[in-house]
């Protein structure tokens, strides 16, 4: 394996699952361990993705590697929505918190939509760094409406950059 994750299918998730190239991930009966160092790739080709109740797509790192970067593209709808019942919010987050001179990058984001991007309830979509790199930058397209409801987009930075914002 390559560190990268690679789905192509319609997805639909519920509360407390996430999609975390860094840890096991387990498909047609096969456990796939990536290193934990930088973090892989999530690539998401599908149909329509739903992440509800606190769900989460996360590639972001704990050790001083860069962040992964994370592409959903969609032909149908985008929909992120609430929080686990502790309030964390549920979405989609590429970080790295490595504190190290010459701490990795946080990875970007990249969400397309062939319909409508619904985030909502708490969600959030973030790239962040804790440490000496950048934070990644946030594209979220949509082709016909991009509605965000008691939801948030960040890129932040603790002692960096933070990235770009891009909503069209």
């Amino acid at each position: 394996v390559d560190g990268n994750l690679i789905l192509e299918q319609v997805i639909t998730t519920k509360e407390g699952f996430g999609l975390q190239p860094r840890f096991r991930f387990r498909q047609h009966d096969q456990t796939i361990w990536i290193d934990p160092g930088a973090t892989g790739n999530v690539n998401i080709t599908t149909e329509s993705i739903v992440l509800e109740m606190g769900a989460q797509i996360n590639s972001g790192t704990a050790t001083d590697g860069k962040g992964g970067l994370i592409t959903v593209d969609s032909s149908g709808n985008i929909s992120i929505a609430g929080t686990l019942n502790d309030g964390t919010p549920g979405g989609v987050y590429s970080q790295t918190t490595g504190m190290d001179s010459g701490s990795g990058v946080g990875g970007a984001i990249a969400l397309t939509s062939g319909q409508n991007f619904t985030l909502s309830d708490g969600a959030t979509v973030s790239a962040s760094s804790d440490g000496s790199g950048n934070a990644g930058d946030i594209q979220v397209t949509a082709a016909n409406t991009i509605l965000l409801d008691d939801a948030s987009i960040t890129t932040e930075a603790a002692q960096a950059s933070g990235g770009n914002i891009k909503l069209t």
